[in-house]
């Protein structure tokens, strides 16, 4: 398998040994410092197409600069496919000619010329001065004025000129169409899908995605081959090479992933099985879209066991998190829910409380109290549970309203022994402990008298303490006697 830095290693130690520093190397592959430096501690590769230059530089060979003879042999055939490509390229191009047009032949002006002025005589001052004039003007007319001795001696040259004039004019080139050069396809070295595997990572992308259409059976591939590969393609190339997969379990496609789009992704998702596990789901969390993640645990997740949800609770909407609640689990035991109380709203809290939850034993509610609301709370507590110990109120206390408490000691709680309320007194309302000091005068009860005296009015242990007087219990005074 390719080790990326064993060859970082190997580019280090054959440049120190040709005694070259990262600058010296960069220059002789007209590259950046940076691209060196890059290559040496194992963050990049050098492009293939500079292997072989690389190579060159340092003195050693493909073998010993990359460490596996079976990628130096895969990335021998498909080096020299790209030099055949170049060479073959260079081979066919067309010559471009002036104005953007091609032509495969150069104009023959100069031959025309040449061949006037040879024919013109054998005197070589004559030709010479001809040559010149013809490249001067185009349109040469005597130039001795009216000198008719000059015109009479030179009738062979001025003659010669005329008709070079005439022969030097540039001809019409035909209207050839521009056409751009168009390069041939690559040639596709044979490799095998390991091959490619090992050497993918040194690679283009559109190399790799060229050489995975070479494969005859890449369409058939599975989720193995392909996430082997998935690093090194394009997001859409990989989209379309995945796009029929089945996907027998979710915990597959985590390798597979973080390359995809979100929306092939999701596709896959709800192509995939039928059911799934949250370890599966979890994995893909990162990656998958809100409302892909709400459809897979409400149509896919096993919800047997609420435990399940604890890993994706976070990642739940509220609208799903109430519905999994409300229509999916079993509710009916208050230990289900106290997982997921930190992230149900309050009023689907209320009712599930209210509506679905089995609530014989009280004391199974004193985990949700602190996530009820008030009118939930008093709701349950005078008209849903059946307390008749006032014991069984104690744990509630810091949770109920003044008011439902009163209502509860005075109405719903048995009379006979007031002692039992002690607990209860420091959360009454005024006007419910008068009420319950004069049970416990009627019954005269002097230690529930006593119990009540830090809690009521002054004013109302007075008017008690003048009756215990004409009725004559002064003994009773003395259990009063501290708060009045």
């Amino acid at each position: 398998m390719f080790n990326t830095m064993k060859t970082a290693r190997k580019i280090r130690e054959a440049r120190i040994a040709q005694n070259m520093t990262q600058m010296n190397l960069a220059d002789a592959m007209e590259v950046s410092y940076q691209a060196v430096s890059n290559w040496e501690r194992g963050n990049s590769m050098p492009d293939i197409s500079k292997l072989e230059q690389l190579c060159a530089v340092l003195h050693i060979n493909l073998d010993e600069l990359l460490g596996s003879s079976e990628t130096t042999q895969t990335l021998s055939k498909i080096i020299n496919a790209e030099s055949h490509d170049t060479s073959a390229a260079q081979n066919t191009a067309p010559v471009q000619a002036p104005g953007g047009t091609y032509d495969t032949e150069a104009p023959a002006e100069t031959n025309i010329i040449t061949d006037t002025i040879s024919s013109a005589g054998n005197n070589t001052s004559t030709n010479a001065a001809l040559l010149t004039e013809a490249n001067v003007t185009k349109d040469t007319t005597p130039s001795a004025g009216n000198n008719t001795s000059t015109d009479a001696t030179f009738p062979a040259e001025a003659n010669a000129t005329k008709n070079i004039t005439l022969l030097t004019e540039t001809p019409a080139l035909p209207n050839i169409p521009t056409a751009p050069f168009i390069p041939a396809e690559p040639d596709i070295p044979s490799i095998t899908l390991e091959e490619l595997q090992t050497v993918a990572p040194i690679l283009p992308p559109a190399r790799v995605e060229q050489l995975v259409n070479s494969q005859q059976n890449h369409k058939n591939w599975g989720l193995k081959e392909i996430t082997a590969l998935a690093p090194y393609l394009d997001e859409a190339f990989l989209d379309c090479l995945v796009k029929d997969l089945t996907i027998d379990n979710l915990e597959e496609l985590a390798g597979l992933a973080p390359f995809l789009s979100e929306e092939t992704l999701d596709s896959l998702v709800h192509m995939s099985c039928q059911t799934a596990s949250t370890q599966g789901i979890t994995t893909l969390i990162p990656f998958l879209s809100e409302e892909t993640l709400d459809a897979l645990v409400l149509e896919k997740l096993d919800l047997n066991n609420p435990n399940t949800l604890i890993p994706l609770l976070p990642h739940l909407s509220e609208e799903t998190l109430n519905a999994l609640v409300l229509e999916k689990l079993d509710s009916s035991n208050p230990n289900t829910l106290i997982p997921l109380l930190p992230y149900l709203s309050e009023e689907t809290l209320d009712t599930l409380v209210l509506e679905k939850l089995n609530l014989s034993d009280p004391n199974s509610l004193i985990p949700l109290l602190p996530h009820l609301s008030e009118e939930t709370l008093d709701t349950l507590v005078l008209d849903k549970l059946n307390i008749n110990d006032p014991q069984a109120v104690t744990p509630l206390l810091p949770y109920l309203s003044t008011e439902t408490l009163d209502t509860l000691v005075t109405e719903k709680l048995p009379a006979e022994n007031l002692r039992q309320l002690l607990p209860i007194f420091s959360h009454l309302s005024d006007n419910t402990l008068e009420k319950l000091l004069l049970r416990a005068e009627s019954q005269r009860d002097m230690e529930t008298i006593a119990a009540l005296g830090p809690y009521v009015d002054n004013d109302v242990l007075r008017a008690l303490a003048m009756r215990l007087i004409q009725a004559k219990e002064p003994d009773a005074l003395l259990h009063l006697a501290p708060y009045l």
